[in-house]
């Protein structure tokens, strides 16, 4: 299992290395504008700090309510919270061109010498409103992990007063930090929004520099290996004190004793759960209905244009929503394959576990066009090596089976590559801390039982990680569906994918086309979080 463990993560790796070589190796007239660098990382750093500001403090909140406060409808408020988490991001700035492009009252004038809609502020709140489901997931599973008996000895001391300071503070502000991480790393790794609204980011600088400089390649990642080599050695060092908390005992788990908060906490907490739903979920998508009917037109909003506008672009984007649905569940159930077998392996070998999440730490603080381009890369040079085989055989098919699976016809194998590259990190997030939970004494049993890796794997591993295995295959395939940094540049040209069209569409504005095209991926959302709902429940 380790030489195999050792194959995949070097095949995750095999995009990195063309823009590693290059970075190093290739000289570039870039880092002369020193002007323009400073100005890429302030923007960069400003618009991630705005988006966790919008993000993680909301998040925090409404994880909490839904946590630890009953009332009713907290059922129908989670299935929001998880269907906002399945809306791709260019879906999410669309609806918020309309909300500040069009309802807001600065949407005429200027704000800061730009147009509401453009520029690091509404990019970064789109972000914070994008990467909030995410933040309330994130510190509802911290606060699903806190001590019971913990929690009984704080309210028998001190009630829910002292419950809340000195139980479920430390989960919430870990929590918080985690929210705060993960968003960081997406609106730094991703252009949907940045690219819309004209703000400059490194993750931006690549497509800049590889369209505009004389050195091409050279220079697209010289320019970014400062920033993502900074970012790397933080997160390499935040990881390595992390990970060290995998191989101390488990707390007992169990459920949470109830606690009876007063009646004006729940009465805060529900107004705020409600405000917060609206702003984040029931907002954009009323906006976006209201713009696919025509109420920006002269006429109005009608229910006649309303569904004029979702037939025509069910008609000719449903089976193009329908792969990407499809796409997204495969890039799910392969980059948590691939994540259950690093993680079993790095349960037996502590070199094992530094290999693994150091690859893991790799990839996920990669800006997405980074890996693209070097999975562009990649594929060119097997190309080339099919071609030079089939030559020295003295052979020309007219499919060369690389080539038309990789580039010259309408395959998915491209996108679903990068796709598991960019978001394995998470599916190893999700899956190592049940797979660690396992007791070491049980692990040395079976093995001195002489069990085969197969048996060891099915009587143990798989029983505690296939529901952390479910909840990384959701995520994966909620991200997945919204990924246009990388698999805009590896995507064959043949191939139709929906959220590169609605990526394209977006930069004319949220027209009635664009917004009920936009809508579309709504629906199965919706129905997704649904069955993840019922699921988590049971």
């Amino acid at each position: 299992m380790r030489t195999a463990t050792f194959l995949l993560l070097g095949v995750l790796l095999v995009p990195l290395v063309g823009p590693v070589a290059a970075a190093f190796t290739a000289p570039t007239s870039a880092f002369a504008e020193w002007d323009r660098l400073a100005q890429l990382a302030f923007n960069s750093i400003a618009l991630a700090a705005i988006a966790c500001l919008v993000a993680v403090p909301a998040g925090a909140f409404a994880a909490f309510v839904l946590e630890r406060l009953r009332f009713w409808g907290s059922g129908l408020a989670r299935c929001l919270v998880v269907a906002a988490v399945f809306v791709p991001l260019p879906v999410t700035a669309v609806a918020w061109q309309v909300v500040l492009g069009v309802w807001s009252p600065l949407a005429s004038g200027e704000v800061a010498w730009r147009p509401w809609t453009q520029g690091l502020l509404p990019a970064g709140v789109v972000h914070g409103a994008a990467g909030w489901p995410w933040v309330v997931v994130i510190v509802s599973e911290a606060l699903r992990r806190t001590d019971p008996r913990l929690e009984e000895e704080a309210l028998v001391s001190g009630g829910p007063a002292a419950l809340f300071r000195r139980v479920l503070w430390p989960r919430i502000l870990l929590g918080s930090l985690a929210g705060a991480a993960w968003v960081s790393l997406q609106t730094l790794t991703e252009i949907a929004v940045t690219d819309a609204m004209m703000v400059r980011t490194f993750a931006e600088e690549v497509y800049t520099q590889l369209v505009g400089a004389s050195d091409g390649v050279g220079a697209t990642l010289a320019v970014t290996a400062p920033p993502w080599l900074l970012t790397l050695a933080v997160a390499l060092l935040v990881a390595r004190r992390s990970v060290a908390r995998l191989a101390e005992p488990t707390t007992e788990s169990g459920p949470a004793p109830a606690a009876a908060w007063p009646a004006w906490c729940r009465g805060v907490g529900v107004a705020g759960l409600t405000i917060m739903l609206a702003a984040f979920v029931v907002l954009p998508v009323v906006a976006l209905a209201w713009t696919a009917g025509g109420g920006a037109g002269p006429g109005g909003w009608s229910l006649g244009a309303f569904a004029g506008a979702c037939d025509k672009v069910a008609r000719t984007d449903g089976r193009v929503l329908a792969s990407s649905w499809a796409e997204g569940g495969a890039v799910g159930v392969i980059a948590v394959s691939l994540a259950l077998v690093a993680a079993w392996s790095a349960t037996r070998s502590k070199l094992m576990l530094a290999g693994v999440v150091g690859v893991g730490v790799i990839l996920a603080v990669t800006p997405g066009p980074v890996v693209g381009l070097g999975l562009k890369q990649a594929i060119g040079v097997l190309v080339e090596i099919e071609a030079a085989a089939f030559d020295r055989l003295g052979v020309g098919p007219d499919f060369p089976p690389v080539r038309s699976a990789f580039y010259d016809q309408p395959s998915p194998l491209p996108a679903v590559w990068v796709g598991v590259t960019r978001f394995f990190p998470l599916a190893l997030v999700v899956v190592m801390p049940a797979l660690f939970a396992v007791p070491r004494e049980l692990r040395e049993a079976a093995r001195l039982d002489g069990l085969t890796a197969w048996e060891d794997w099915r009587r143990v591993g798989w029983p505690a990680a296939r529901s952390a295995a479910f909840v990384a295959v959701v995520a994966v395939t909620a991200l997945s569906l919204g990924e246009v940094s990388a698999s805009k540049l590896v995507n064959p040209p043949s191939r139709g994918a929906f959220v590169l069209r609605l990526f394209d569409q977006m930069h004319y504005g949220a027209e009635t086309t664009v917004a009920a095209l936009a809508l579309m991926p709504l629906v199965p959302a919706f129905v997704m979080a649904v069955a993840v709902s019922g699921r988590a429940r049971r």
